[in-house]
This record gives structure tokens, C-alpha cells and sequence, in this order.
């Protein structure tokens, strides 16, 4: 699980940038929304891979069908709004494919009032596992 709290950490860094990013003014920077977009996927893909370990690791349970990810994350704790989660890996799939001006503007609008606030939840939801966890083995030694 030490792996996993400098993974946590590199997220942290991820999600930072992202909130930087979508606190500028998009309509006068195109390069601010691509800069979101591609800080979402980052933040996004890290948050995936720390589910995943947790729920091995923790869950015994090893996928790497995003959506089986995001339901036992959901009923492990890990995250809330299981619905916007699912909505999350939709747009993901939009940024791998295809890039339209008209996306793009809802995603980057997503992305700010959306999903930065579940990174945030998602993130804190982890610290607590992870020092809850630390606590319990320092008890036991």
C-alpha cells in the first residue's frame, strides 16, 4: 500500500493542475481548455489506477473494465455520485476519439463544475482509507 500513497500523491499534483487550469478564462485561450482537457485525462487515469490497486489489494477484487472499477469503488467507499462517475469515463472516451469544437466547451464546463469537485471527494475518500489503514497496522505492532 506504500505504492499506493505515492501514486496518491502524484494525483494530488495531477488534480492541482487541473484546478489551475479551469480557473482561467477558457473563451480566451483555446490552449487553456486543451490544457484542461489533457490535465482531466491525467487526473482521471490516475484516479482509475489507485481505485484499481486499492480494490486488489484491499477488495481482492482485480478488473480492468472501467466500469466494474467505478461500481466496486462506489460500494467500497471510494467514491460518491456513481452516476457522474459513469458520465466521467463517457467523456474520457470522447477525448481519446474525436475532437469537436462543441464538445470540447461543454467538456472543459464539465470538467470545471463537475468532475473537479469528484476528484475532490475522491481524493479525500482515499487519504482517509489510507491513514485509517496506516492507524490499524501501527495498532497492531
Amino acid at each position: 500500500m506504500k505504492n499506493l500513497r505515492y501514486t496518491l500523491e502524484d494525483l494530488k499534483k495531477a488534480f492541482n493542475k487541473l484546478k489551475e487550469c479551469v480557473a482561467m478564462e477558457p473563451e480566451s485561450y483555446d490552449l487553456v481548455v486543451d490544457a484542461t482537457i489533457l490535465r482531466f485525462e491525467f487526473t482521471y487515469e490516475l484516479s482509475l489506477k489507485i481505485m484499481k490497486t486499492y480494490l486488489k489489494h484491499k477488495k481482492n477484487i482485480d478488473t480492468d473494465n472501467p466500469i466494474k472499477i467505478i461500481e466496486e469503488a462506489f460500494k467500497a467507499g471510494l467514491i460518491s455520485q456513481e452516476y457522474m462517475w459513469f458520465n466521467m469515463i463517457q467523456d474520457r472516451k470522447i477525448t481519446s476519439f474525436t475532437y469537436d469544437e462543441d464538445n470540447v466547451v461543454d467538456l472543459f464546463n464539465d470538467i470545471a463544475y463537475r468532475y473537479v469537485a469528484l476528484f475532490d471527494d475522491f481524493i479525500e475518500n482515499m487519504e482517509i482509507k489510507l491513514s485509517d489503514k496506516e492507524l490499524k497496522l501501527k495498532n497492531k505492532e
